[in-house]
This record gives C-alpha cells, structure tokens and sequence, in this order.
C-alpha cells in the first residue's frame, strides 16, 4: 500500500464526519447552533472526502494495463471488507432469526400440547 498526499486531507474529511455525529449522537444540545455548525462542515466534508477518493480511483484507473486488472485490483479491495461489514453480519442476523424462529414455534407447540 502507498501513501499519497491526501491522506491527510481524507483523514481530516473523516474525522469532522465523525466529530458531527458523535455530538449529534449524544444529544449535546439538540439542533441547536453547534449541532448546526457541525452538520453543515460534515456535509462539506463528505463532498471533499468524495472528491479526493474519485481522483485516486481514477488515477488508479489510469495506471492500471487493462480495464480487467483495474477492476481485479479494486475487487480484491472493496470485497474482503464487504463481507466482514455486510455478508457476514447479515448471515448471522439470518441464523439468529431463524434460531429464535425455531424456539417460539418449539414454544408455542409445548404450549398448545398442555392445553389438549
């Protein structure tokens, strides 16, 4: 992995993201002028973090030899993070459901048997 010059400028974007929701999230005076003052930035920061994060793709683009490796390269980047923060939760949450699912009929059949 490489460093650039913008990781700086990404990492200041991200972090004013998050200053505005953790005040926001605890309910630090309520829409009140910092919550405000702090949407606004955030929102200015998402644009920047976006604009810097689109020029680097596409200089990745541009480097690459072919449209096939660039598009090999992005997806041995973006999908091991995508199952850990989407695939894997949601298997999980499915198992859950259908665990409980099995209980509350295992449940409800228990109870209708007592009632015979």
């Amino acid at each position: 992995m490489t460093s650039n010059r913008f990781d700086l400028l990404r990492l200041v974007f991200a972090s004013t993201v998050f200053v505005f929701h953790a005040v926001a999230l605890s309910a630090y005076a309520p829409g009140g002028s910092l919550e405000r003052v702090l949407g606004e930035l955030a929102g200015l920061a998402v644009e920047g973090f976006f604009i810097v994060s689109g020029a680097l793709v596409f200089g990745s683009f541009e480097r690459s030899r072919s449209l096939g490796l660039y598009t090999e390269k992005r997806a041995r980047r973006i999908y091991p993070a995508y199952a850990l923060v989407v695939v894997i939760p949601a298997r999980n949450s499915m198992l859950r459901a259908s665990a409980t699912s099995a209980t509350a009929s295992t449940s409800r059949i228990s109870r209708s048997s007592r009632r015979c």
